[in-house]
């Protein structure tokens, strides 16, 4: 848990150095950005957690 805020980081650098010349369309842009890095590192991490059960995949989801 957690492990994304370095990723969080540079996305708000990347936002505030490389996005900032969109406008308005850069805060979403980061955000969506930022929820597919996320998902990425998910679909890496989750085949190395062992003997679960698929609520239990759903319950590490909400958290």
């Amino acid at each position: 848990m957690g492990s994304h805020f370095p990723f969080a980081i540079v996305n708000g650098i990347l936002r505030d150095d490389v996005l900032d010349g969109l406008g308005d369309f850069a805060p979403p842009l980061s955000g969506v950005i930022l929820s597919a890095i996320i998902l990425v590192i998910a679909l890496f991490l989750i085949p190395k957690i062992e003997d679960c059960r698929p609520r239990d995949y759903v319950f590490f989801g909400i958290i």
